[in-house]
């Protein structure tokens, strides 16, 4: 079974790229987040750096939210015209040195 755990924290809305970098730095720690409550949220054990967590503000949007799906993003949670979309992270990255041309792009392994 997997190791979970729930922590208690206040956020003003307004803050809210404060909230998802939180988030981020616990999905690095290795805790993916899987609810929200009302000042709760409740993570699950995973591998370290294996999710990215995107806060957004928005009204309800089913299309979007079907849209985020598509791309492989989950949806994990919705306060109020919060929402919580979080997406395994690819074992690669593929980056290009601006000098360069794109076909000097290189796999770096993460």
């Amino acid at each position: 079974m997997n190791e979970k755990k729930t922590i208690h924290r206040w956020w003003w809305a307004w803050n809210f790229d404060k909230e998802e970098q939180w988030l981020n730095e616990m999905a690095m720690e290795g805790w993916a987040l899987y609810d929200r409550g009302f000042c709760v949220y409740h993570f699950e054990k995973t591998e370290p750096g294996e999710y990215m967590i995107r806060l957004e503000m928005h009204k309800p949007d089913y299309a979007y939210e079907a849209f985020m799906e598509e791309t492989g993003a989950q949806h994990v949670a919705a306060r109020f015209n919060g929402h919580i979309s979080e997406k395994k992270q690819a074992r690669a990255v593929l980056t290009f040195f601006p000098i360069l041309t794109p076909a000097s792009a290189t796999w770096i392994k993460s």
